[in-house]
């Protein structure tokens, strides 16, 4: 069995908001072995409705809509299922009983609205909402499954768990979905393509897919199998993958630096103090947000204007990696932390700029000198850096 989700509501269609029914959805689906392959959102037109759902019916064993369950008339979910499917719709009367009931314990007047709620296909079976008014709808027709969820989550996720889930566990195979994501720091998504392709080719059981974004690489994994398979075939894919990107790989977690940092310092009792240019604040701002173990943070004041002097009075504007060497030193001497990362000042130079950073520590210093592209993503790609040069320098400790 395979799965298509229909999420409705115009709403979704805008800029304002965004669907993670059907993020929550596929995770479940996958967890009981039923892939999802296919995404559709509709507004609240009837047709357009209609077509989607005659559509995915025709493609996939098991089709769940939500939202568009409610008693205004922009909640077109039911009208449309029952003339996708053939079917009548019927009022039933136990749930018009429920409706009352429900309004009647609140001391409310039902409006006359909620009404169409109580109206369900013919030979569809109703899934109780214990939290909204809106119930579900489940149709079963010629090997198909419709399932009508409403679009509130606080309704939708009991009554899949509660309702939908037991009655598709019979039906959804011994095969199960396994995921990961990995986090690459210092590649181009080119070149890591192309270091990976021969795994891929010797893993053809695993998908691979790799995103981009200005700080990171993110190589995500999917497969599936029966019992325990999937997880042991991830974790050979990344065993292999351990030895082709070395230190080049970050996260088997899908943590960001900031995270795996973090984890490290704590894990080792030290503690960091910083000292950025180049990077404007953002790496005590990101290592602040999960809790790190920072000794203290200085911002330097930009480059200064001719005539003015130089950083500040505490630590000196290093510009070179020499200067930002014996500033870290410097600043680990003075505030008592265990490690100390300067991270310099960018030199521009047409749409390139260098980024001198250095990493104090009892061993010694560890420094860089990245060439980024200048622009308004400098200072987040120079707090990564800063990141990734503290991430080594505490795994060569480590090896050490």
């Amino acid at each position: 069995m395979h799965a298509e989700i229909l999420a409705t509501g115009s709403e979704l269609l805008s800029p304002e908001r965004s669907d993670t029914n059907s993020l929550w959805l596929t995770a479940r689906l996958e967890e009981i072995g039923i892939p999802v392959r296919r995404k559709t959102i509709v507004g609240d037109h009837g047709p357009d409705l209609q077509e989607a759902i005659s559509q995915a019916l025709g493609r996939a064993e098991l089709v769940i809509c939500t939202g568009g369950l409610g008693p205004t008339r922009d909640d077109v979910t039911r009208e449309a299922a029952a003339q996708a499917t053939g079917c009548c719709l019927r009022s039933d009367p136990a749930i018009e009983e429920a409706l009352r009931r429900r309004f009647a314990e609140r001391g409310m007047e039902m409006p006359s609205n909620n009404l169409r709620q109580a109206m369900v296909p013919e030979g569809a079976r109703c899934l109780p909402n214990r939290l909204g008014t809106a119930p579900g709808i489940l149709l079963e027709m010629h090997g198909r499954w419709l399932a009508l969820l409403p679009g509130p989550p606080r309704e939708m996720q009991p009554m899949f768990l509660e309702e939908l889930l037991p009655a598709l566990r019979p039906h959804a195979g011994p095969l199960r979905m396994a995921r990961r994501v990995l986090k690459v720091y210092g590649l181009t998504e080119s070149g890591l393509d192309q270091r990976i392709a021969p795994l891929v080719r010797a893993f053809p059981e695993v998908e691979v897919t790799v995103n981009f974004s200005p700080l990171d690489l993110e190589l995500r994994l999917a497969t599936r199998g029966s019992g325990s398979e999937p997880e042991e075939g991830l974790d050979s894919f990344c065993a292999r993958l351990r030895e082709e990107l070395g230190p080049h790989l970050f996260s088997e977690a899908g943590e960001g630096l900031e995270q795996v940092v973090a984890r490290m310092l704590r894990a080792r009792g030290l503690d960091l103090a910083l000292g950025e240019v180049a990077s404007g604040g953002l790496l005590a701002a990101r290592l602040s947000q999960v809790d790190a173990p920072l000794r203290c943070a200085l911002l330097v004041p930009s480059p200064p204007l001719p005539g003015e002097s130089t950083g500040s009075t505490l630590l000196p504007w290093p510009a070179d990696l020499p200067s930002a060497r014996a500033a870290a030193s410097r600043w680990r001497r003075e505030t008592g932390a265990a490690l100390s990362l300067v991270v310099g000042a960018g030199r521009v130079s047409g749409q390139q700029a260098r980024v001198p950073m250095a990493l104090s520590h009892a061993e010694g210093t560890n420094e860089q000198e990245l060439l980024m592209m200048a622009g308004p993503l400098l200072s987040t790609r120079a707090s990564q850096g800063g990141l990734n040069l503290v991430r080594l320098g505490l795994a060569g400790a480590s090896r050490d």
